[in-house]
């Protein structure tokens, strides 16, 4: 079925919030399912809402995966116009004189579970998280 040249189904998953659904379906993954988009700190925020998900219950087993991807130039020109990257050309992480970012590329993807299920099951644990947490700080690199 086609409708003014596109087709439903692949343009309904093709977009950034369909990716997580698309690959659920693909995987025959159950649960909580969607894509974060928090510039910088995705990765932390999609690592944040796992593990509350496991938390509360809302599923055994969860799979986060970060991707950044510097499709064009105009993104870092963007960016930098909006005072945005760092002047340094280098992060500052958790640093008081964080001045902003310095763009790269990279991929990554964590399978967790609750640690008591882990030992249950024999899993080889690579690490334990003992906590997260999920703020903004936009104020900052506005000033």
């Amino acid at each position: 079925m086609k409708e003014n040249g596109i087709i439903p189904p692949i343009s309904a998953h093709s977009t950034p919030s369909g990716i997580a659904g698309r690959l659920s379906y693909f995987y025959k993954l159950f649960g909580p399912s969607f894509t974060i988009d928090t510039a910088c700190s995705t990765g932390a925020s999609a690592l944040h809402s796992a593990c509350r998900s496991l938390q509360f219950g809302d599923c055994d087993l969860s799979v986060v995966t970060g991707v950044k991807y510097l499709y064009s130039s105009s993104e870092f020109h963007r960016t930098s116009v909006a005072r945005m990257t760092s002047p340094h050309g280098r992060c500052a992480t958790f640093d008081k004189d964080a001045d902003g970012f310095a763009p790269g590329e990279g991929c990554v993807t964590l399978i967790l579970k609750r640690l008591e299920d882990a030992v249950r099951d024999g899993d080889n644990i690579l690490f334990v998280i003992l906590g997260t947490s999920s703020w903004s700080k936009w104020f900052k690199t506005m000033d």
